[in-house]
């Protein structure tokens, strides 16, 4: 989780979320055995939601059904089932069956080959924007407002039968007249007053949250991906049109950034605004494969902060189509809603991500060198206020309990990712960077080969140079102060550790001058 302090603008900032099972095979799945869900929006009571299951067939005498305790990228403990009141379990006939709660998120059912149909209420989990800073992680819940605003993320409504979270899953909503779905969820059906999706999996369909409202929808094409801009407003203005006009130049940017192509083929970016307390911005960002969901409280309906707070955040998510979308690990592809494995790199999908945040926009020439330097700055004085001596794949894979230490994966973590670029860039006569390094990891996994997670570093190894392995047992592994001056010595730029400032290197040789050119574009 992030927080930004920028002009008054505070923002929590959450890692990504994914999902790896492909959408496009649900339809081929339709027959199989599903999860078929109901959830009719237009009968609201109390800010909650009457959700009703017709279960696929259980074979065993008992099973049990699970809301997440947790979900990827937060590294904390939600436990939804918390919001989940009135559960019953019925026969074909409409007979009780008996069950009894499992901890916090789970209900054992008895006699489950019987069972047929389950039913719940279920609260949601903050009522106005202005109640945004008060609970972290609210980018991952549900707010439900009638007659307006439906914000869902299925973790909060939808569960899962334990050992059952690869079947398909089918959601029906009943909608007031006029009201827009906006997720990067397959549309089976599309009517006035209903709508109906497809999952190919639990998993799927935690990884594509969905907002009902009446349409504040915009769409634009880069490259080739149609890209999405959907947006609800308390204030009843309509923001969408902006705020793509302000992503546009961003994400053609991060497409020549990646080659001149991007990995997905659609995606939106799903956008929650309402007025907020005087004088400040409030945000939470939570990124998932194909979209990523935004809430903002503002202290006033002016566009431009919303719109260029929105850039600044989506700089950063929209990245992670590259990892982890298409570079992840078997934990992430594997992921346990209620007793996850952590990978332990995490200085690939928030680190590389994050630098290539602070990267880009410098290589594709929207910031100047001493502005990026700044950046960069930042980055190392921010990150001494971690543990610098704790390694950083010890924490990646312990982060459950170390949670206090999550945030340095923005700060270290791009600073490891500037490092290895350069190292690379020199050993490659600066012909082969980290921009080149993901391409490649990206070709040889992609969506669906998840890599194990032991065996990542040697891979990276080889497939660029062996003496990579001893930068990552170094400085990764092992954790040794990061040879930041060294480095940037490399590409002519002198770092003086005593007040954090960067100068050009008097007498520049070629080489530098070339390796910084590689490096920078400049």
């Amino acid at each position: 989780m992030r927080i930004y302090h920028i002009l008054k603008v505070s923002l929590l900032y959450t890692l990504p979320f994914w999902t790896l099972a492909r959408v496009s095979v649900v339809q081929g799945q339709s027959k199989l055995p599903a999860y078929e869900f109901d959830v009719d929006l237009t009968k609201v009571e109390n800010d909650q939601l009457r959700v009703v299951l017709k279960v696929p067939a259980i074979k065993q005498k008992e099973v049990i059904y699970y809301l997440p305790q947790i979900v990827p990228g937060i590294y904390s403990k939600l436990d939804f089932g918390q919001f989940v009141s009135n559960f019953r379990a019925e026969t074909v006939q409409g007979r009780q069956l008996k069950h009894e709660k499992v901890g916090k998120n789970g209900w054992k059912i008895h006699n489950a080959r019987q069972l047929y149909r389950l039913s719940y209420t279920v609260d949601d989990g903050y009522e106005t924007h202005k109640d945004l800073g008060n609970k972290p992680y609210q980018s991952a819940a549900s707010s439900f407002v009638k007659d307006e605003l439906f914000v869902i993320n299925h973790n909060c409504l939808f569960g899962y039968f334990d050992g059952m979270t690869k079947l398909p899953v089918r959601l029906t909503f009943v909608k007031p007249l006029g009201f827009f779905g906006a997720t990067s969820l397959l549309a089976i059906k599309k009517q006035p007053t209903k709508d109906v999706f497809l999952a190919a999996d639990y998993r799927s369909l935690i990884d594509a949250p969905l907002m009902y409202s009446q349409p504040d929808t915009t769409v634009i094409k880069v490259a080739n991906t149609k890209i999405t801009v959907a947006v609800h407003s308390h204030t009843g203005n309509k923001y969408s049109a902006g705020i793509a006009q302000h992503l546009k130049s961003l994400l053609k940017a991060q497409k020549d950034y990646l080659g001149g192509t991007l990995p997905v083929n659609h995606y939106s970016f799903i956008i929650s605004h309402g007025i907020g307390k005087p004088g400040s911005i409030t945000g939470d960002a939570l990124e998932h494969s194909y979209s990523s969901f935004y809430l903002f409280a503002a202290s006033n309906d002016e566009l431009d902060p919303i719109a260029s707070l929105v850039r600044k955040i989506a700089s950063h998510e929209f990245f992670h189509i590259v990892t982890p979308l298409n570079i992840h690990s078997e934990e992430i592809a594997n992921y346990d809603f209620n007793q996850p494995k952590m990978s332990q790199h995490l200085w690939l999908y928030e680190g590389m991500t994050e630098y290539a945040t602070l990267h880009m926009p410098v290589k594709q020439k929207l910031q100047g060198v001493a502005e990026f330097l700044q950046n960069v700055r930042q980055k190392i004085v921010n990150s001494r206020k971690f543990n610098n001596r704790l390694s950083f794949t010890q924490m990646s894979k312990n982060i459950l309990n170390l949670s206090n230490q999550y945030y340095n994966v923005y700060l270290k973590g791009a600073l490891i990712g500037l490092c290895l670029d350069i190292r690379l860039r020199e050993l490659s006569n600066g012909k082969y960077g980290t921009q080149h390094l993901l391409q490649d990891l990206s070709a040889k996994y992609g969506k669906h080969k998840p890599f194990k997670d032991k065996e990542l570093i040697a891979e990276i190894a080889k497939m660029t140079f062996p003496e990579i392995r001893h930068f990552f047992t170094d400085y990764v592994i092992n954790a040794k102060a990061l040879p930041l001056k060294e480095y940037l010595l490399k590409v002519g730029i002198s770092y003086d550790a005593k007040d954090d400032h960067f100068r050009p290197v008097k007498n520049i040789t070629d080489q530098q001058k070339r390796l910084r050119k590689a490096w920078l574009g400049r």
